[in-house]
């Protein structure tokens, strides 16, 4: 998944990782998830972020309602990230992990 998508300069996020000097386990144990406020979620999105933010606001009443309707996609989340996440790894290996990154 980290070929396949690029950061905002255009650089494949491979790339970027490699240049934090980290490793994926590493970077994404960095990356802090809060309740998202109300008026974040007034769209139909499941969680909202920035580009380069570690903070990750999930609208936990919407993303609960969807893992009861659809787990995949509820794991997925971001209709062009979840097409690509669900077509590399969801029928083939189960959503349990992101295997491939």
């Amino acid at each position: 998944m980290l070929d396949e998508f690029a950061d905002a300069s255009g650089r494949p996020l491979r790339a970027a990782l490699e240049a934090s000097g980290l490793g994926a386990r590493e970077y994404l144990s960095n990356i802090f998830f809060y309740d998202a406020p109300r008026r974040t979620c007034g769209t139909d999105a499941l969680a909202v972020t920035t580009p380069s933010s570690r903070v990750i606001f999930a609208c936990g009443e919407r993303f609960v309602r969807q893992m009861s309707r659809n787990s995949r996609h509820a794991r997925a989340s971001s209709d062009y990230i979840t097409e690509r996440v669900l077509a590399r790894c969801g029928e083939r290996r189960g959503m349990g992990s992101v295997a491939g990154v």
